[in-house]
């Protein structure tokens, strides 16, 4: 019986030998006292993102900060149950939405597929040395498991059966012999190889990143730590998550489709596309803003989004710079094939990188430098972006089966007059003299 059971346990080793494909996409929280259902989905989605992206720091990425508030948009399924008398909430994440998201925020992505690693941990307890099985419960090993689990790195512990008992003893592994190590191992077709010695508090580990049949090749120098404290094993999981992630890490290229074209007309001033811009990346529904064309006063945004297009369009409402066109204003005068012609092309990789300082009419040289700076303006903030010569930007074409939505510059933005008042009681204090062409009259003295 015992044999038997021995049996199914490595058949459901082999199940996730060479390349296994982890669901990172699926997470469960522990619901308590201290923690309500809304942190528990945010807790799930976070460990989601680490595990797709191998970084613990993705969560701190401003896009990701947004995202979060928004989980409910990236959850396909959710459900609830019991585990050692707690409740807890079993969530599956979108992979579509995602890796979506991944590229919104440029984060790198560790493919589904990783590698297969399988742990040979040896403890020297009271001088004696034991090979930790999958068949007998060992706590560190159990833990290791746990944490590996929780990022996304598959780690597999050999069986213990009649057949790894007598191919190798505690004795070939503290040492690193790596003959009967590699005999061992075969039998798992692993893609790497841990070797763990675990004495009082400290951990040695060497990692072979190779199969066993390539175990002996010594031009493949091994990795190798040495960890103490009480969370060794959570930072050799964390070195091992990383060294996996950035060896097989993608970044994603291009844009996400979840866009919306935006354009402004009446920009006067040099300080309100700035304004506007800063605005637009503060929104919560936003991920990231590009700018596609500056046309005289007329700028296009292309607004990638985290949520839907409504709650973008309410945002913008609220935000007080803007105003929506009536919808007979056809607004993209700035995008048409004559006044692209006149219009000088960039490659910029930001909505930071908008050119200016040349004539619109000068040709441009293949082989100059480009300029990558916003709009300059002058000390008062005043300058028009009429003196800004009118350009192109190509990084991301606009999509002409996207219908723009149509906004201008509010004649005195809430924001603009706050600003104004608040200069010109400054002034009227000091009594310096100021250019009043932008700023509302001094009050009049009483007699």
């Amino acid at each position: 019986m015992r044999n038997f059971a021995c049996l199914i346990l490595l058949g459901l080793t082999f199940s996730g030998y060479a390349a296994t494909q982890v669901n990172i996409y699926r997470s469960e929280v522990m619901l308590d006292q201290e923690q309500g259902e809304d942190q528990a989905r945010i807790q799930g989605m976070e460990n989601v993102i680490i595990r797709a992206t191998g970084e613990k720091e993705a969560v701190d990425n401003p896009v990701i900060k947004k995202a979060l508030s928004q989980n409910r948009l990236y959850l396909s399924q959710i459900s609830y149950g019991q585990k050692d008398d707690q409740k807890i909430v079993q969530m599956q994440f979108s992979a579509k939405q995602i890796r979506a998201l991944l590229t919104q925020a440029q984060l790198p992505f560790w493919p589904v597929k990783r590698a297969t690693i399988l742990v040979w941990y040896v403890e020297d307890q009271n001088f004696q040395r034991n090979i930790a099985w999958e068949n007998v419960s060992n706590a560190n090993v159990q833990q290791l498991k746990q944490l590996a689990e929780k990022r996304g790195l598959p780690l597999i512990v050999p069986v213990g059966d009649f057949d790894d008992i007598t191919s190798i003893e505690a004795s070939d592994i503290w040492g690193e012999f790596l003959q009967p190590i590699r005999d061992a191992s075969e039998r798992y077709h692993p893609d790497a190889i841990l070797i763990i010695r675990a004495q009082s508090d400290t951990l040695n580990w060497k990692l072979y990143d190779q199969t066993p049949e390539k175990l002996l090749d010594i031009s493949v120098p091994p990795m190798s730590g040495r960890l103490s404290g009480d969370d060794e094993l959570a930072q050799l999981v964390d070195q091992l998550t990383q060294y996996y992630a950035k060896k097989n890490r993608v970044v994603v290229a291009g844009q996400s489709s979840h866009s919306m074209i935006l354009n402004v007309k009446h920009l006067s001033r040099a300080v309100h596309f700035f304004k506007l811009e800063q605005a637009l990346n503060q929104l919560s529904s936003v991920a990231s803003v590009d700018v596609i064309q500056i046309q005289g006063d007329e700028v296009t945004f292309r607004v990638h989004l985290l949520t839907t297009q409504e709650a973008f369009e309410q945002e913008l409402a609220s935000l007080n710079l803007i105003e929506r066109l009536p919808e007979a204003d056809d607004g993209m005068a700035g995008l048409d094939e004559s006044s692209a012609d006149h219009s000088q092309v960039l490659q910029p990789t930001s909505s930071e990188e908008t050119a200016v300082g040349a004539t619109a009419t000068e040709p441009r040289q293949p082989e100059s430098p480009q300029t990558d700076v916003h709009p300059a303006e002058d000390s008062d903030g005043k300058k028009s972006l009429n003196d800004v010569n009118s350009q192109t930007l190509t990084d991301t074409p606009v999509e002409t089966n996207q219908s723009p939505l149509l906004y201008q510059w509010r004649e005195r933005p809430v924001s603009e007059q706050s600003e104004d008042n608040a200069q010109t009681e400054d002034n009227a204090q000091t009594g310096s003299s100021q250019d009043t062409s932008s700023q509302s009259p001094l009050p009049q003295e009483t007699p």
